[in-house]
């Protein structure tokens, strides 16, 4: 509208715009791998500042059960390896290949939103592997492992390209 003593147009007010908090609250949630109790105040707050996808992935971190999520092992591993600890994202890796493994009758189901989670943490073993611990000879052990346990995971990821390329990365250790 006009303002009539000015003769100006008003300036709709907008709220202010919230800075980006996206890399605060990954390293939040990398922390509630270590801190389950900050996982709900934290989600709370990404879901306050807008970031639903955050929100969703922290209470997906949340031990719902007995057993932790795949994104459990995803961020623990990103943590590990930000702290220079090459042989905990092997560790986590391994636990994970066991832990969801489709022939261990425990084992929770893959749903589709978390494959490539799933895919991305085996990846970043092998990171670790090349980069972290000193490259191939140093990682034989591993790749010996992930070479032995991807099989049982075909069924699930058949159409996906990234198992077929660690898959083929695996074998080279066998």
């Amino acid at each position: 509208g006009q303002d009539r003593r000015r003769g100006r147009r008003r300036r709709e007010r907008r709220p202010p715009e919230l800075p980006d908090v996206g890399g605060e609250l990954m390293q939040l949630l990398e922390l509630a791998t270590r801190y389950p109790d900050i996982i709900p105040p934290v989600s709370e707050i990404a879901l306050k500042v807008g970031r639903e996808d955050l929100s969703a992935r922290l209470l997906r971190v949340g031990l719902q059960s007995e057993r932790p999520s795949v994104e459990f092992y995803v961020s623990a591993a990103h943590l590990a390896r930000k702290e220079s600890d090459p042989n905990r994202v092997v560790e986590l890796v391994h636990e994970a290949l066991e832990t969801f493994a489709p022939d261990n009758d425990e084992t929770p189901d893959l749903t589709e939103e978390l494959d490539h989670r799933f895919l991305e943490l085996v990846r970043l073993g092998f990171a670790a592997m090349l980069f972290d611990l000193g490259g191939v000879e140093e990682g034989g052990a591993f790749g010996s492992r992930v070479a032995q346990a991807l099989p049982r995971y075909a069924q699930i990821f058949m159409e996906d390209p990234q198992f077929h390329v660690l898959r083929a990365q695996a074998m080279w250790f066998v």
